[in-house]
């Protein structure tokens, strides 16, 4: 009997898990707030008005203006440390492990403490070259102190992760610790 309730549980269990799956959808919406940009000139008053800078909607998948899953990482840095980041081995806020194949999201915020710029690049070895350019090209993006940065690439090949460019280096340019958070989002 004891067998027999163990089988049934490990078959429930197993049958829980084989349902397991993850949702990803929302929408990426940079609106300005209470902007009031004016120029005068003697009595004439001349306004810009702006809509939405960016609006993006996308659901679950793998195709165009689709994600499949979200990584969010902190990462601190001592002064003029640096650290690499494999963006096809990574591991995502629900414990489960990640190779991402499309990055249709790449952002990176840095809290207004900071005291030192953060720079983006492609690694030496193994580069991301679709979202950084080579190691010898050489595109970084700097996030300054408070800054945030981010790219989207909503089509079907998004920044594209290869098994030979995958890797980016996080660097802190200055003598202060630093920290940066990376939100990476996309399809595997």
């Amino acid at each position: 009997m004891k067998r027999f309730m163990i089988a049934i549980l490990m078959m429930a269990a197993l049958a829980g898990s084989a349902h397991a799956q993850t949702i990803f959808t929302g929408q990426l919406l940079i609106s300005p707030t209470d902007w009031d940009h004016q120029k005068t000139i003697g009595a004439r008053v001349t306004r810009d008005y702006f809509g939405d800078l960016f609006d993006w909607t996308f659901t679950t998948g793998t195709n165009a203006d689709q994600m499949a899953t979200l990584v969010v990482n902190t990462i601190t840095l001592t002064n003029a440390a640096s650290q690499t980041v494999d963006v096809s081995a990574l591991t995502n806020s629900f414990g489960d492990a990640v190779s991402f194949k499309a990055v249709r999201l790449f952002g990176a915020t840095a809290p207004a403490a900071n005291t030192n710029a953060i720079e983006i690049q492609s690694a030496s070895s193994n580069g991301w070259a679709s979202m950084f350019g080579t190691a010898t090209t050489n595109g970084a993006m700097t996030v300054r102190a408070g800054g945030t940065v981010f790219a989207v690439a909503p089509d079907l090949t998004g920044y594209a992760v290869a098994t030979n460019a995958h890797r980016l280096t996080v660097l802190n340019v200055g003598t202060n610790p630093v920290s940066v958070t990376l939100y990476i989002a996309g399809s595997e």
